[in-house]
């Protein structure tokens, strides 16, 4: 019989977070830096290679170690135990990445004693891009927190960081960070957090967009596969501004 901690990390394994790489959905197993995913995703002959090999949990090992060896893939309670892990991911990758297709494989292979789940997903879609624009444009007016000089000329200096973001925009893609501040108020340090980009700086500034919280982050850094989020969170003028 299992003990409590290794039923907590099966729990845990089987609801890996999800983590979106070159425009599509993995699952962060092992809980790597965005860096060390990254490499990993592309250390593989394409994507296709990349989703098949990192997008499968097997559940054989962990029914087995719960209720032992006596049971069968076709078991109503397995096939249930599948349903709901099926259903869990589609909720989180719902809520978290509206925008992306994806498809949750049933893996059953009696042969070689595999059952379990893969994900596969499409990769970033335009309609994704086209919202985070829109609410680009839709709160650009917003200048609730953004600190200016008080010099009488605000309107002026906040029309400045207007101007430099529309300057900086760029084609929509999707964007990841690690957490380096405990000011987010759902986001504790070094969890990763996603969202999509439509405005960046060479300097290191990303001004992206959450489908999920409706907000924008800036992110920082010059290494596009390690960027930080420093816990800056709002309209698009105060997270440029800051």
């Amino acid at each position: 019989m299992t003990d409590l901690y290794q039923l907590a990390y099966w729990l845990d394994y089987l609801n890996s977070p999800f983590v979106m790489v070159d425009g599509y959905l993995f699952l962060n197993h092992s809980m790597e830096s965005v860096a060390d995913l990254t490499a990993e995703v592309r250390s593989h002959a394409s994507i296709e290679e990349a989703q098949h090999c990192m997008n499968m949990v097997l559940f054989e090992t962990f029914i087995s170690e719960v209720c032992g060896d006596d049971w069968e893939s076709s078991d109503p309670s397995a096939q249930w135990i599948l349903s709901t892990v099926r259903s869990a991911w589609e909720a989180r990758i719902a809520s978290v990445f509206p925008d992306v297709r994806f498809t949750i494989h049933d893996v059953i292979d009696d042969e070689y004693d595999d059952f379990g789940l893969r994900l596969t997903s499409e990769p970033f879609g335009e309609s994704a891009g086209r919202l985070a624009l829109q609410a680009l444009e839709n709160m650009m007016s917003e200048v609730t927190g953004a600190s200016v000089a008080r010099s009488g000329h605000e309107a002026v200096s906040y029309k400045r960081f207007e101007e430099s973001i529309r300057e900086n925009v760029t084609e929509p893609f999707p964007l990841t960070a690690v957490v380096t501040a405990s000011d987010f108020d759902d986001e504790v340090p070094g969890s990763v957090i996603s969202g999509i980009c439509v405005a960046h700086e060479v300097s290191g500034r990303w001004l992206v967009f959450s489908p999920e919280k409706l907000c924008f982050y800036q992110f920082q850094g010059t290494d596009r596969a390690r960027l930080c989020a420093p816990g800056i969170a709002g309209s698009p003028i105060y997270c440029w501004a800051s």
